[in-house]
């Protein structure tokens, strides 16, 4: 099965970030929103992959249920504690009243924002938006000694610094009573309502930063497991009108493919995790061949290829090259993606009719020894879909 990598950070759509706001009537600028909501998903939704691309419908739809589940898990946490305590004031310098504890109102490291972190002592903007991320990312603090080994540049003289303004609790403190209709709107709008905060907007990145933080303290299985999850959404089928549709198993789908290659007229998009050469007699030469001879006929050949970074164990860099500079030798137009994206993509798009896709890679244990399959299919409708998808990654490689 082929999976594609999902990368949280651009995932939330407008719509879905819209639609929080509306929901609790509030207006924080997306590009605030996006960085928090994209946070809760990342926690939420499990591995980051997916055995399909996700259209802009379906992220819509999945933004908004991760967060509902995300809000969910917040308000089951709910318990009643207080923050109330005292903090160490320095009076004169020196002698035996060099300090003297005063009675104040602690702020909660797991909960506070980054403009009630930077008034602390010793933290500052830079350290209060690290222990932010950090909290999102991988969930609440347990003491302010795992926030000093958690977080960089808070050491042991921060921790003293701020020990006696701070508390480190449960997130839920304030929610002692639950909702009483367990709707998503609903229970965002309870949690919103509780929380402190001069606007709306304000009141929802505190609940939002909380719900990130405690899906980050228990992350989807799937997260650990290492396996995709899977949604049923319920959306609908989007049906596609093909004039024809033909399996492609094994060593056909390296003959099939030769011959439309060879009978484009206008254009060629190859999008391939690997395209294996390593010698000039190897299977995949007569598909390059193809390409250049395409390309040498004024055909519009575009070729796009995995590549991976340092440490990765795809290879796709060291199998990729022959095949890139063998094409760029001809002139045939040929990128490798981003090194931190994964390009797992499998497909050829001919004449923006005919489409190739499936779990071939170009190379000889895909064509003759693995149990691949893929389908061609001859639809301008379904070509324009999947070319849409090869402008967007054609774009990101730079």
């Amino acid at each position: 099965m082929t999976h594609y990598k999902i990368d949280w950070t651009s995932y939330p759509t407008d719509e879905a970030l819209d639609q929080i706001n509306v929901s609790v009537g509030a207006t924080v600028p997306r590009q605030i929103l996006r960085p928090v909501v994209a946070a809760i998903c990342r926690a939420a939704g499990g591995l980051p992959v997916t055995d399909a691309v996700h259209d802009e419908t379906t992220r819509t739809a999945l933004t908004l249920r991760l967060v509902a589940e995300g809000v969910v898990r917040l308000i089951s946490r709910s318990s009643a504690t207080s923050p109330e305590g005292y903090v160490r004031e320095s009076l004169a310098p020196g002698g035996p009243l060099a300090h003297e504890l005063v009675p104040a109102q602690k702020i909660n490291i797991n909960t506070a924002t980054e403009e009630a972190l930077q008034a602390l002592p010793e933290i500052g903007a830079e350290r209060a938006r690290r222990i932010v991320q950090e909290r999102q990312r991988a969930g609440f603090f347990t003491s302010l000694e795992a926030l000093a080994g958690r977080v960089s540049g808070v050491g042991p003289g921060a921790v003293e610094a701020i020990r006696y303004r701070v508390v480190v609790d449960d997130p839920a403190a304030a929610l002692s009573v639950r909702p009483s209709m367990p709707t998503p709107e609903v229970n965002l709008g309870w949690l919103v309502a509780r929380m402190g905060g001069d606007t709306v907007g304000e009141r929802l990145l505190s609940v939002l930063d909380m719900v990130a933080s405690t899906c980050a303290d228990s992350p989807h299985p799937s997260t650990t497991e290492y396996q995709p999850r899977t949604f049923d959404l319920g959306l609908p089928a989007v049906d596609i009108n093909a004039q024809s549709v033909a399996l492609l198993n094994d060593s056909h789908y390296y003959t099939a493919l030769q011959e439309l290659l060879q009978q484009a007229t206008a254009t060629i998009d190859v999008c391939m995790f690997h395209i294996a050469m390593p010698s000039a007699n190897h299977p995949t030469r007569n598909l390059l061949d193809a390409l250049v001879q395409a390309h040498g006929s004024g055909h519009a050949v575009r070729v796009l290829m995995d590549a991976d970074k340092l440490g990765d164990p795809y290879l796709s860099t060291v199998i990729n090259t022959p095949a890139k500079d063998y094409l760029q030798l001809s002139g045939v137009p040929v990128k490798f993606d981003q090194p931190d994206a994964l390009l797992h993509s499998k497909f050829v798009v001919i004449d923006k009719t005919w489409t190739v896709i499936g779990s071939h890679n170009w190379s000889a244990g895909s064509y003759f020894q693995f149990d691949d399959l893929s389908v061609a299919i001859e639809s301008s409708e379904f070509a324009t879909q999947i070319t849409t998808r090869f402008e967007a990654l054609w774009a990101a490689a730079g």
